[in-house]
């Protein structure tokens, strides 16, 4: 996320943070979907969120 975002090591976990929590699912999930692909640039939790 920092490299494909532009996004300090913080804001990338505060990032993660927010996406677990606002679909209430494990963090470690939501970094492996976004490792494995999954755009998060798209939708309300993007990282201008």
């Amino acid at each position: 996320m920092m490299e494909r975002y532009h996004l300090a090591d913080e804001q990338a976990f505060e990032l993660l943070v927010r996406i677990s929590q606002a679909e209430n699912r494990k963090l470690k999930i939501i970094a492996e979907e976004i490792i494995g692909g999954r755009d998060v640039s798209a939708g309300s939790e993007g990282p201008e969120a």
